[in-house]
């Protein structure tokens, strides 16, 4: 699978790293999974290795499908916050979609896109 999760529980953060071709159908099987065991408050998504062109193919429709599956699930992180780092401005893009879809849907938890793994890491720590 192009999706690995490492879990941290001690400091309430999974991270899911992603390389070359994903598909919407990999991230909500991941999900799936994540919500299955005992999901930590914070979310890193490492996208900075997936391939671009998978990336683009993702539509509207797929990037809504996953917000609303994670939604089914939000009671189980109410204060969590997800990161998506990237490192393509195609990368950003979508990522910021993928923010603005959630909160169209009040998905309860924040969504933040980042280039580095440090400021994702410096958010995640910020409480708020």
């Amino acid at each position: 699978m192009p999706i690995t999760s490492k879990i941290d529980q001690s400091s309430q953060l999974t991270m899911h790293i992603t390389t070359g071709e994903i598909s919407s159908n990999d991230i909500i099987r991941v999900i799936e999974s994540f919500y299955k065991e005992k999901p930590t408050k914070n979310v890193i998504w490492d996208f900075r290795d997936a391939d671009p062109d998978a990336l683009l193919s993702f539509s509207y429709n797929e990037l809504k499908d996953i917000v609303i599956f994670t939604k089914q699930h939000w009671e189980l992180r109410r204060s969590g916050k997800t990161a998506l780092v990237v490192s393509t401005d195609l990368g950003f893009g979508l990522g910021r979609m993928y923010d603005t879809l959630a909160e169209i849907e009040n998905l309860s938890h924040s969504v933040q896109v980042f280039r580095s793994m440090d400021e994702a890491m410096k958010w995640l720590e910020k409480d708020e």
